[in-house]
C-alpha cells in the first residue's frame, strides 16, 4: 500500500478543459479513506491549483488532497477551513530566489536576443520568485534548456527548469522534489513508499527522487523512458484516466 500518492496537475491529473475524471477522483477517494496522504505537485500557483480542486469536488469539500505543492517551491495544508501556507518555509524560498531576480532578468534578456521568446513581466516575477522565458514550441524549449544547462553563465546555485515551452530558472533547493522530499519527512515516509506521477520535465526530480514513478501517454517521451528505468509504469491512457489507470494497475 501506497503511503503518499503524488500528483502533478497539467496534463497528468487534469484532463481536457480542467476537469478530473469522476473515475479518477473515486480512486483518490478510495486511496484517502485507506489512509493514503495524496498531494499535488505543480508550477501553478495556489489561487489556480485551489479553484481547479474546488471545481473538481475536491479540496475540503471532499477531505484531499491533504496537502498542495505550488510554483514548484510553496507548501500548502489542508485543514478544516482550507488550505494553510506554511508561512516560513514559503517565505524563506521565496525570499531566496528573488534575492537573485536583478541577474536572471539580466541573463533572460541577454539570451532572448539570440533565441527569441516572450519574458514574464517583472510585476509577475516579483509575484512568483522567478523568471520564465516561453517559446514557440516544446522543441526550441527543449535545445534552449540544454543550452542553458552547459554554458554555466547563470546565477550559482540556479538550473533551468522546462515545463513543455517554458522555461525557468530555479534555486537548486527548489522544485517538486525537493519539497515532496521535506513533505515525507514531516509524514515520517520514505520514498520508496511513495507512488509519483507527472508527464513533463519540471517533474523530472521528483521522479527521481527514489519514489515509484508512472506517467500517463502524453508524457513527453524522455519522462517515459525515466518512469521505464525506474521500474515504473506509463499508462497507455492519457492525463485524467492514465492516472485512474495506473491507481488500477500499478503495484510493484
Amino acid at each position: 500500500m501506497w503511503k503518499v500518492i503524488a500528483l502533478d496537475l497539467d496534463g497528468t491529473l487534469l484532463g481536457h478543459g480542467g476537469q478530473i475524471a469522476a473515475v479518477t477522483i473515486a480512486a483518490l477517494g478510495d486511496f484517502a479513506a485507506q489512509g493514503v496522504w495524496i498531494t499535488i505537485a505543480t508550477g501553478r500557483g495556489f489561487e489556480d491549483t485551489e479553484r481547479f480542486m474546488e471545481e473538481n469536488g475536491l479540496g475540503s469539500a471532499a477531505g484531499f488532497p491533504h496537502s498542495l505543492i505550488c510554483e514548484e517551491r510553496d507548501l500548502y495544508i489542508l485543514e478544516n477551513a482550507g488550505y494553510a501556507a506554511d508561512e516560513v518555509w514559503n517565505g524563506t524560498l521565496l525570499e531566496r530566489e528573488k534575492q537573485a531576480l536583478p541577474e536572471l532578468r539580466r541573463c533572460a534578456a541577454e539570451y532572448g536576443r539570440t533565441a527569441p521568446c516572450f519574458i514574464n513581466s517583472l510585476w509577475f516575477q516579483e509575484k512568483r520568485g522567478f523568471v520564465e522565458m516561453t517559446f514557440g514550441t516544446v522543441e526550441q524549449a527543449a535545445e534552449f534548456c540544454q543550452q542553458a544547462s552547459q554554458n554555466g553563465s547563470w546565477p550559482a546555485g540556479f538550473r533551468p527548469v522546462r515545463n513543455h515551452r517554458g522555461v525557468t530558472f530555479r534555486h537548486e533547493t527548489v522544485g517538486k522534489g525537493a519539497v515532496l522530499t521535506e513533505l515525507l519527512r514531516r509524514l515520517d515516509v520514505t520514498p520508496g513508499e511513495v507512488l509519483a506521477m507527472g508527464d513533463s520535465h519540471n517533474d523530472l526530480d521528483m521522479l527521481m527522487c527514489g519514489v515509484w514513478p508512472a506517467t500517463t501517454d502524453n508524457a513527453d517521451d524522455l519522462i517515459k523512458e525515466v518512469v521505464r528505468s525506474g521500474q515504473g509504469y506509463v499508462s497507455e491512457q492519457v492525463s485524467s484516466l492514465g492516472v485512474a489507470d495506473v491507481l488500477k494497475n500499478f503495484r510493484p
